[in-house]
């Protein structure tokens, strides 16, 4: 059963999430909070899976990304879910990406797709809506990019986007096993992701790939 946080100051919004939550039989929600400070908070006395937020909150208190950068630096094994009516302006989306939000899904889209998001999260993947990639990968090939990549991690992050396999890497690259796993567990820490399938999801949405 994952516990889950609800953190909106939109009180309507909110009470209509928890509902549908609620009845949901793998997940229960533990509590909800209006802004970020009062999340951390509740965060250091209590136990918690998932924290929903929005991108906005009280303008006197922490936004959702803010909130997101404090959460991943005291409470790394929380995953945060962005879940948010506000989903057009790129910049702020690419600025919860590299916060480290582990999936968005924009308040518009049907149930189901929350359900998935949720269930990905509690298993320690990550979800992105579709079209959210897409606008935060739009958005980051029009600006310099965090990450930096050495010559042969980028050579194998192309690879394994072209769907080759860890042997053929090795032996189109004349490496070693032991430095294919060295420079893939770089690429897993730059990207701060803990699977191929999530390096290939956010590789393509910072421009880095084209699956």
């Amino acid at each position: 059963m994952s516990r889950i946080l609800l953190a909106d100051d939109h009180h309507v919004a909110i009470t209509g999430l928890r509902a549908i939550i609620s009845s949901l039989p793998d997940f229960t929600v533990v509590a909800q909070t209006s802004g970020g400070k009062e999340t951390l908070l509740f965060l250091e006395n209590n136990v918690v899976d998932i924290v929903i937020t929005d991108l906005y909150m009280n303008d006197d208190d922490l936004s959702g990304i803010e909130l997101t950068l404090a959460i991943k630096q005291k409470f790394s094994s929380v995953r945060v879910l962005m879940f948010s009516g506000e989903d057009k302006k790129s910049d702020i989306l690419s600025e919860a990406f590299q916060a480290g939000i582990d999936g968005y899904v924009p308040k518009t889209a049907p149930l189901q797709e929350l359900v998935m998001a949720l269930t990905a999260l509690s298993e320690g993947r990550q979800y992105f809506n579709q079209e959210i990639l897409i606008k935060i990968a739009h958005y980051t090939k029009h600006r310099p990019l965090a990450i930096k990549l050495g010559v042969s991690e980028t050579k194998i992050l192309t690879f394994i986007a072209a769907g080759k396999t860890r042997k053929e890497i090795t032996e189109l690259l004349h490496l070693s096993a032991g430095a294919y796993d060295t420079h893939f567990y770089h690429l897993k820490q730059k990207f701060e992701v803990k699977s191929t399938v999530d390096l290939l999801k956010k590789a393509e949405a910072l421009g880095f790939v084209k699956l």
